[in-house]
């Protein structure tokens, strides 16, 4: 039973696994378990706590696959890259990184990508370090990064093939 909770959730802490199994139909009433049973248990079954490796649900390897091949093919040195990046701050920082699996075994969450509200920030960066950056107290909207990209990533753009003259933003490579 404690295996087909932690294959389903394998986030779960220790005390919220016990409440699962104590409450499960199949234990309920049977046994009732403790937190040193449960890691006594885990232990000897070969679980461990690790890092879980979350990746977007929207993430396509064959579109991955032809942005490295575009990439090998345009960049000759490293100072031509320009990059940019949204970050942002929202409800996304309290979830969970660590889960538990059998050792060894890789853990992996896939999870929708949700948008909250949150401070966002867009960063004009080379493999020098940061050159610029533009704020917003929301999410981009089409203006606001059209706007951000004429005023803060624009003026440090160079012709191709010079320093700084292939602009990379996601997966997306402009030069």
């Amino acid at each position: 039973m404690l295996y087909q909770i932690l294959h389903h959730d394998p986030w779960l802490f220790i005390d919220e696994l016990v409440s699962r199994l104590n409450d499960h139909p199949v234990v309920h009433g049977a046994a009732v378990y403790n937190d040193w049973h449960v890691f006594r248990q885990l232990k000897v079954d070969g679980f461990s706590l690790k890092k879980m490796r979350k990746f977007a649900s929207e993430r396509d390897e064959a579109e991955r696959n032809v942005y490295w091949a575009e990439m090998t093919q345009l960049v000759w040195f490293p100072a031509q890259l320009v990059f940019i990046d949204e970050t942002s701050k929202d409800g996304r920082t309290l979830r969970r990184s660590h889960g538990r699996s059998l050792t060894g075994a890789e853990i992996q969450q896939r999870e929708t990508i949700l948008r909250g509200r949150r401070i966002s920030i867009l960063g004009v960066f080379t493999v020098s370090g940061f050159i610029d950056w533009h704020m917003v107290e929301r999410g981009y909207s089409a203006e606001e990064f059209l706007y951000a990209v004429e005023y803060h990533v624009l003026p440090h753009l160079n012709t191709y093939p010079a320093p700084n003259s292939i602009l990379v933003r996601n997966a997306l490579v402009f030069s």
